[in-house]
């Protein structure tokens, strides 16, 4: 969503504890993210204060790009394990069954504490949930964007944690800008 500085997204972070922030969602596929997380969280000494949670992005759910992407969050963060790692979206070329048994590998070698899924209908969610474990959902929710009802009922029925995403619709309900507002082309929110 356009860009911020190293020393910016490091200021954010920081101010974010001190307000009392216990848990920072990031992912794989959010380009610097991880490494800015990781970086302010060493310069903090706060790790352990925190629930982290990321997610496994991408078309590839093989096991040999999961072990690769784990070990590349767990570096770029600067932690030896991730408090709920979540499947960022369904992959059709991926059956969830082989998916999940991978994410169960990465808990039984202390990587993870915790699995997630992002972006799964409850149907999706279900399936992954004869597989394994699933703590919690990550549907899009926020005050324009309110079709996914039907996740939080899912998770209310089954018990499972709910970490809605783009609460501020990507900064757009944040007050910082008005109608008519020009977003650089590189900028999803155009």
């Amino acid at each position: 969503l356009g860009t911020v500085s190293e020393d910016q997204g490091i200021r954010a972070v920081h101010t974010a504890i001190d307000a009392g922030i216990t848990l920072i969602d990031t992912a794989e596929g959010y380009l610097s993210s991880e490494s800015v997380l990781g970086k302010a969280l060493s310069l903090k000494g706060s790790r352990d204060k925190l629930v982290i949670a990321t997610k496994l992005s991408g078309e590839d759910h093989s096991w040999a790009h999961m072990s690769e992407a784990i070990d590349n969050s767990l570096r770029k963060l600067r932690t030896d394990y991730i408090d709920i790692y979540q499947i960022h979206s369904p992959q059709p070329r991926w059956p969830i069954e082989e998916t999940m048994e991978g994410m169960l590998r990465l808990q039984e070698q202390g990587k993870i504490r915790y699995v997630g899924v992002s972006n799964f209908s409850p149907k999706e969610t279900a399936e992954a949930m004869e597989y394994g474990q699933i703590v919690s959902a990550q549907p899009r929710y926020n005050m324009v964007w309110r079709e996914t009802q039907d996740v939080l009922d899912f998770c209310l029925d089954h018990g499972l944690g709910v970490l809605p995403h783009s609460v501020l619709s990507k900064g757009i309900l944040g007050g910082k800008y008005r109608p008519g507002h020009f977003f650089e082309n590189d900028d999803e929110r155009t």
